[in-house]
C-alpha cells in the first residue's frame, strides 16, 4: 500500500538539498484550508507567516519567503511559470524565495517543512490582477505517520484506507503520481464548492480528497462518509450532478464516477477513463 502524501515525500527524502518547493502552473485549483488562511489583505502586518521553519512576508509588490532551519526543509524542483518571477538566494545555509508578479494569472508555491513527529505543507498561492496587483493567500496542512510508516494530513484512517485501495484498484498509471490526500473543509463554502460541487450534503459526517500536487491530468478522487446507507445512496446522484469538471481552468475530466462502498461511505472520481473504468 502506497504512502498518503505518496512518492511525493519518498521522491524529496532522496534529495540532498535542504527544502521542498513546487510551482503549480497558471490556474488548475487551489489548495483549501487545513489549519489557517491569512490573506495579505487582512494581515495589517504583512506578514503572513513566522513559525519555527520559515517566515512568509508581503513587502507589496513581492513576497519573500525566508527558510529559518533548513534541516526541516526540503526542496525538490521549481517549475517555471510566467504568472509570477522566482528567485533563490542563500546565505550560510538560509534560503530566500522573493516572488514577484509578472502578468495576470494564478500560481502557487508548495514548501514542504519536515518535523520530529509530523511533517507540514505550507501550500504559497498567488492572483495576480491585469494591473500585477497580486494578492497572496497562505494555507498550513500538517500531516502525520502511522505506525505502518503511512502518512496522512490528519485524515482518520477510514477514509484513508478507502483512498488507498482505490489507488491500488486504479493501478500505476491511472492516477497522477506524486499526489497528496487531505481532508475536506466542511466548514469552508469554497472548499465544499471547489472538491465537491454543493456547499453541504445531507448526512455528510466527514471527507478526504486525493488530488495530484502536480499534473496536467484533470483528476479528483473524494472519499465521502455518511450518518447513514440511505444519506449515502441518495448522495451518489446529487455529487455525480454537482461534480465540479470545470475547476481545473486547463483541462476537464474525460468522466465522472460515483460509487458507495462499505455501506455509508461515497467515492466520487473525476478523471479519466481508465481510473474510473477500474473502480467499477
Amino acid at each position: 500500500m502506497k504512502n498518503s502524501l505518496i512518492s511525493y515525500t519518498k521522491k524529496c527524502a532522496s534529495i540532498a538539498l535542504a527544502f521542498t518547493l513546487a510551482i503549480s502552473l497558471g490556474g488548475c485549483g487551489k489548495d483549501k484550508k487545513e489549519t489557517e488562511t491569512t490573506t495579505t489583505q487582512e494581515t495589517e502586518s504583512n506578514v503572513i507567516c513566522d513559525d519555527e521553519r520559515l517566515s512568509i512576508v508581503d513587502e507589496g509588490n513581492k513576497v519573500v519567503i525566508t527558510t529559518k532551519d533548513t534541516s526541516s526543509i526540503w526542496y525538490a524542483d521549481t517549475y517555471e511559470t510566467e504568472v509570477v518571477e522566482l528567485t533563490i538566494t542563500e546565505d550560510v545555509g538560509i534560503y530566500t524565495f522573493t516572488i514577484s508578479p509578472k502578468t495576470e494569472g494564478y500560481a502557487a508555491i508548495d514548501i514542504i517543512g519536515e518535523g520530529a513527529e509530523n511533517r507540514v505543507i505550507y501550500p504559497i498561492s498567488f492572483d495576480v490582477d491585469k494591473d500585477l496587483n497580486m494578492s497572496t493567500t497562505f494555507n498550513s496542512f500538517e500531516f502525520f505517520q502511522f505506525e505502518d510508516g503511512t502518512e496522512t494530513f490528519g485524515i482518520d484512517e477510514d477514509l484513508n484506507t478507502i483512498i488507498q485501495d482505490s489507488i491500488d484498484a486504479m493501478g500505476t498509471g491511472n492516477y497522477p503520481d506524486p499526489y497528496m490526500v487531505r481532508p475536506i473543509d466542511m466548514a469552508s463554502t469554497d472548499d465544499m464548492l471547489y472538491t465537491l460541487g454543493v456547499e453541504s450534503v445531507t448526512g455528510m459526517e466527514k471527507a478526504a480528497i486525493m488530488e495530484p500536487m502536480m499534473s496536467s491530468i484533470a483528476f479528483s478522487l473524494a472519499v465521502v462518509k455518511f450518518d447513514s446507507s440511505d444519506n449515502a445512496t441518495a448522495a451518489a446522484t446529487t455529487l455525480y450532478d454537482s461534480a465540479p469538471q470545470d475547476k481545473w481552468v486547463c483541462v476537464l475530466p474525460e468522466g465522472v464516477f460515483t460509487k458507495v462502498v462499505d455501506d455509508t461511505y461515497l467515492i466520487v472520481l473525476m478523471g479519466p477513463q481508465a481510473s474510473i473504468d477500474a473502480l467499477k
